[in-house]
This record gives structure tokens, C-alpha cells and sequence, in this order.
């Protein structure tokens, strides 16, 4: 459990960075594995985030991120869906838990260990929430703050 929170953190960093980093340049290990994983890639652009390699592509018609070691291992994955796109087991869960929140339409979706979480955000009169689910583990805050008014 601890190992995948820490990389469920690592996949939160990593794409909130994504934007802030520049280009760079990768050996052709991590290359290979990239069109290993995701045969027919197109507009790969690669940066170095603690310690990862991070490829920001476009596959099958959506934009993806993935995470890889420095030795081509295939960390994660992370892509942003609309709320309409998650499995009905979790938006049931979601009405029933939080029934009287506003949640935002682009949702996270990240793999990692053949598990697939959601990392929603929602607020309502007075906080934000973070909420991690899964159709199998169900929905937990992972964190929260004041909304300022």
C-alpha cells in the first residue's frame, strides 16, 4: 500500500510538472520502450522528473503520459478522461458517498500496477477536494483545503 501511494504522489508531481520542465534528450533504451508499449506514437516530447523519465505523446487520438525508470520500465501511465468516462461502479459510489458536491469534469486516470485510479476534484460550499478512486477500492479524500471567500 505504501509503495502505491508513493507512486500515485510520484504520478501527481510528475504531471503537474509536465508543464514546467524543458525538453530532453533520451538514449534509445527508453525510445524502444516507449514504441514497445504504445506502437505508433506520434509528437513524443520527453522530459527527466525526479528521477523518471516522462513521455508526453499523442496515442490512438487522446494525449498520454508515461513514466518510465532510466533503464525502460514502463512506471505508469496518466491521461485526463471527462467525468462521463468513468466506470459506472464509480460514479454510483461517487453520487452515493458525495452527494451534494461540484465535480469537475476532466478527471485524472493513472495506472500503475495493473490498478487503475481516478484522481477527481470537487468542491462545495466551503473546500476543495482531492478524491482517489478505483471501482474495486472505492473513493477516499486524499486531500483537502479551504476555498477562499
Amino acid at each position: 500500500m505504501k509503495r502505491i501511494m508513493t507512486a500515485i504522489g510520484l504520478v501527481l508531481l510528475l504531471s503537474s510538472s509536465a508543464l514546467q520542465a524543458g525538453e530532453t534528450p533520451v538514449n534509445q533504451k527508453l525510445t524502444d520502450a516507449l514504441n514497445h508499449e504504445f506502437s505508433g506514437v506520434s509528437n513524443a516530447h520527453w522530459e527527466k522528473v525526479s528521477g523518471a523519465y516522462q513521455a508526453t505523446f499523442n496515442y490512438m487520438g487522446q494525449r498520454l503520459i508515461a513514466y518510465f525508470s532510466p533503464d525502460g520500465e514502463l512506471i505508469s501511465t496518466t491521461r485526463f478522461i471527462n467525468l462521463n468516462q468513468l466506470p459506472f461502479a464509480v460514479t454510483r459510489n461517487l453520487k452515493e458517498k458525495y452527494p451534494d458536491i461540484q465535480i469537475q469534469e476532466s478527471v485524472l486516470e493513472a495506472v500503475y500496477d495493473s490498478q487503475t485510479f481516478y484522481f477527481i476534484t470537487a468542491t462545495d460550499q466551503k473546500k476543495e477536494y482531492i478524491l482517489k478512486a478505483s471501482a474495486s477500492e472505492g473513493i477516499f479524500i486524499v486531500n483537502k483545503r479551504k476555498l477562499n471567500q
